[in-house]
Formats: C-alpha cells, structure tokens, sequence
C-alpha cells in the first residue's frame, strides 16, 4: 500500500514531471540548483566528492554548472550515466581496496602475535589487553574491528561476485584467526572473541542490507 502510495505521489509531482522534461535523473537536481543559485558553492570548486552519489541527480547538476571541476562519486549502488559527464567512484575503491588490504595485513599480525601489541607499547606489558568499551557478552574490541575490516571490504569490492567472495573470506578469517590462538603462546582461544568477530561481520552485513534498501526506496 506505501509503495502504491508513493508511485502515486511520483506520478503528480510536478518536479519530477520537470525533472523528466528538462533531462534529470531525479528531482533531487532542482535542491542543489537553489543551493548554488544562493551560496555558489559548485562554481568555484576544482575538487568536489560526491557520497551516496546514486542515481546522479546533483552530480548532473555540478557538471551543469562546473563542467571543468574534478568530480569523484561514490555509493554502494550503480549510478545512472548520461551523456553529461563521467560518474567515477574509482579513486574511493581504490583507497578502500588499499585500506582494506592492509588492515587485513595488520590485524593478521596482531593476532598471530604471541601477546598484544597494543598491551607491549601502552602498559609496558604483553599480556595486557587494551578495551575500547566494556565487553558486551562477546568482546567487544573484536566486533568493532570487524565491521570497520568488513564494511571497508563491502565498499571495495561491491560487485556482485567479488562480494560474495569477500564475504566468504572475512567469515573465514574471523574464524581461523581465533582458533589459531590454540597454538599460539601467551594467546588463548575465546568463545567471546571468536563471537564478537563473527557479530562483527554480521552487523556489518545488516548495515550494509540497511542501506542498500533505504537507497533503493528513497525519493527526493
């Protein structure tokens, strides 16, 4: 019943009839056009980055008045290409890929490490454990990890089969890392943390499900 409602309401908005005669994507054009007819914040700019960039609604209307300017675009989901520029979110993946390769470097490391890391450099002792916040049933150190190592693999590699992919692997590693720990000195295996890791992933899965289904039903 909402969705009918809302193609209803779709139907006789007389912006969105605008938007379809005049070329746009979306309505959502005609927010940012009284945006810079009031504070000029597009002309000027020689770099501009662009989030939850999909469908491309304000990026068609940044190229309209600043065709010159360096444009970067991202968002999870496919922006809709015309014949008013290039949409690119290459340069995002590209640090998101590169971050995402060396946080998984690095949290390896820490974890094969017979001690902590961060215990050895803040309290002169290894076998002490920094917390974030306080455990929460599962640890909770491990749950924030993995959704910032998860979440940063969700957006390099969004594409269907690499996703499911990387799914796989961090489901994987969350795994193998913690029981790893059985054979590691001064390391021990933690149901809590083998949880928070797994939590961790699956939050991030939930984000990311949130997310895409609140882009798919948006309107402007």
């Amino acid at each position: 019943m909402k969705s009918k409602n809302w193609v209803n309401r779709q139907k006789n908005d007389q912006f969105v009839k605008k938007a379809k005669q005049l070329g746009y994507i979306n309505r959502a054009a005609f927010k940012l056009e009284e945006i810079e007819q009031k504070y000029k914040i597009i002309e000027n700019s020689k770099e501009i980055l662009e989030l939850g960039s999909s469908p491309g609604g304000w990026t068609q209307v940044i190229l309209n008045y600043n065709p010159k300017t360096n444009i970067t675009c991202f968002d999870l989901l496919d922006m809709k290409m015309n014949n008013n520029g290039k949409f690119t979110k290459n340069r995002i993946i590209s640090i998101a890929k590169y971050f995402f390769h060396i946080s998984n470097i690095l949290l390896i490391i820490f974890y094969l490490y017979p001690g902590s890391i961060f215990g050895c450099f803040i309290y002169n002792d290894c076998k002490i454990q920094p917390q974030l916040t306080s455990n929460f049933i599962v640890s909770s150190n491990h749950v924030y990890v993995f959704i910032i190592i998860s979440l940063t693999g969700f957006i390099a590699y969004s594409k269907k089969s690499a996703f499911i992919r990387i799914v796989i692997y961090l489901f994987f590693i969350s795994v193998f890392l913690e029981l790893a720990h059985i054979a590691i000195p001064e390391r021990g295996f933690e149901i809590k943390d083998l949880a928070g890791n797994i939590v961790g992933v699956v939050i991030s899965l939930i984000i990311l499900l949130i997310f895409k289904f609140r882009k798919k039903n948006e309107h402007f």
